[in-house]
């Protein structure tokens, strides 16, 4: 009950008295008097209601109650509305919540395009660096050559001076006249000599540019043999021919080189009987020359390998895995001889062997649990060499390596390969499968949230061999033909380094079938 309601009983009760009161003249109220047990009324008969003012009171309460209706509807519209805004409120909410998650996740895909760009910045600035640095060994070799032209200036003058002080000697010029014509005379042909083997010097030089842009003109075609893929065989064949012709023009030009040092070693002896300057002339053409050989050592280092070729020189350094053992049959046992195809990589003193699970006799669960006997040897056509364990890489348990002493492998009669100095340079790898004698290109980016692993593509292209998928136990070289690391499983590489062991199992007479067990 409101106020209002009460303050409409309230006039009710009032009005009702005031009808029911008889008032005297006098202004007193009649009341009655009470006589002994009995009671009279002194004044007249009480009267009923006034009608009027019952519909009055009636109306009052009907309009008040048609109000209280009215605020009733509109309180539950209110309501209403408060639950419907209530909703609202709550699916703006979730929306917010996911509006959120959305923007998370674009920064974090932000994080991750700013990290790859921090290292193709860090990548070009390796890049400058090695540049840089070659373009300060060809400043140091041109100064030394102009400090060499100097020193020959200064020979030079030295003669004239010389020639000079035997002109101005009357006496004893008729006497030398015939030794000095013959000094200039071996003079003058030494200078030819020196003035060939320079040609020839700079020919080699303009030779070996050429074949530098010969070079890069291979690796722009290979640039865009990948980008067509339809062409592949035929350009292919096409970079064979031409890379043949660069090898045959760097050797060609490796023996040019050995005739300009024999004759400049020629020139030196002559020099040598003339004057200490010459000398030092000859020795600083060959200081020269060791620095454009050191040169060149370096750009040949930075100089990509061909996909074939990388192919070409591990299935040339092929090593052969041989699994021999016996497993436990329904009736006694039975022997097994598995052969896997590897190669070696030099990782500090020691060379070392990776494979895959997948690959060898434990690749089954079930199959390794019945395995009583178990050796494993490395053999070539050369030798042969029996491992004395196999280790389990704690980054990976589905890879196997062993380790020997890097002299002790010599008996193999292989080069191990050594490892990519840094792996992730240029982003892209050559994949290697040397049980089918297949091979491929693929990108590779680091792996988030696994240290040491990258991701590759789950299917790659090869020019000789259409379409090739990589699998577990295939290997990766960089595009200097140097190791990088194994394929553990389809789109992962383990980037090789000094592996940690999870566990050992010892091999021939120490195996113990419990450990394949674990």
């Amino acid at each position: 009950m409101n106020r209002t309601l009460l303050l409409i009983v309230a006039d009710f009760l009032l009005l009702s008295l005031l009808a029911l009161a008889n008032f005297e003249e006098s202004g007193e109220v009649a009341t009655g008097e009470r006589t002994g047990e009995g009671r009279t009324s002194a004044g007249p008969a009480l009267t009923g209601p006034d009608p009027a003012m019952v519909d009055l009171l009636a109306s009052a309460l009907a309009a008040e109650q048609a109000t209280q209706s009215n605020v009733q509807e509109e309180l539950a519209r209110t309501r209403a509305a408060l639950r419907e805004l209530r909703a609202e409120r709550e699916q703006l909410g979730e929306t917010l919540a996911a509006e959120r998650d959305r923007l998370r996740a674009q920064e974090e895909a932000l994080a991750s395009r700013e990290a790859e760009l921090r290292a193709a910045r860090q990548r070009e600035e390796a890049a400058r660096r090695e540049a840089r640095i070659l373009e300060e060994a060809r400043e140091t070799a041109e100064q030394r050559a102009a400090r060499l032209a100097g020193e020959r200036e200064e020979l030079e003058r030295r003669r004239r001076e010389l020639q000079a002080q035997l002109e101005a000697t009357a006496t004893d010029r008729e006497e030398r006249s015939e030794e000095l014509v013959a000094r200039e005379r071996e003079l003058a042909r030494l200078e030819e000599q020196l003035d060939a083997s320079r040609a020839e010097l700079e020919r080699a030089r303009q030779e070996r540019e050429a074949a530098e842009r010969e070079k890069e003109d291979l690796v722009a075609e290979r640039e865009r043999l990948a980008r067509q893929a339809e062409e592949r065989q035929r350009d292919l064949a096409v970079a064979a021919a031409n890379l043949e012709d660069t090898r045959e023009r760097l050797v060609t030009e490796q023996a040019v080189r050995e005739r300009i040092e024999e004759r400049a070693a020629e020139l030196s002896t002559g020099v040598t009987r003339l004057s200490t300057g010459v000398t030092e002339l000859s020795s600083g053409v060959t200081e020269l020359a060791e620095t454009n050989r050191s040169i060149e050592e370096s750009v040949r280092e930075l100089q990509p390998v061909s996909a074939n070729e990388v192919f070409v020189r591990a299935r040339e350094r092929t090593v052969e895995v041989v699994f021999v053992g016996s497993r436990a049959a329904f009736l006694g046992s039975r022997d097994f001889r598995e052969v896997v195809l590897t190669n070696l990589v030099r990782i500090g003193e020691r060379a070392y062997i990776f494979l895959s699970v997948e690959q060898t006799p434990l690749r089954n669960a079930a199959e390794g649990a019945r395995i009583e006997s178990l050796s494993v040897r490395l053999q070539t056509r050369v030798g042969r060499i029996n491992l004395g364990a196999l280790q389990r890489a704690s980054a990976d348990p589905s890879l196997l390596y062993a380790s020997l002493p890097v002299a002790a492998t010599e008996s193999l009669g292989v080069e191990p390969f050594s490892l990519a100095p840094n792996p992730l340079r240029g982003g892209q790898a050559t994949l290697v499968d040397l049980v089918d004698d297949r091979f491929g290109e693929s990108d590779f980016r680091l792996e988030p949230g696994r240290s040491g692993f990258a991701e590759i593509d789950r299917r790659t292209f090869s020019a000789l061999f259409g379409e090739f998928s990589a699998g577990p136990g295939d290997l990766a070289f960089s595009r200097q033909g140097r190791w990088i690391g194994v394929v553990t499983a389809p789109g992962s590489l383990w980037i090789g380094e000094d592996p940690e062991p999870e566990s050992t199992v010892p091999l021939g007479p120490d195996f113990i079938p419990a450990l394949l067990r674990r």
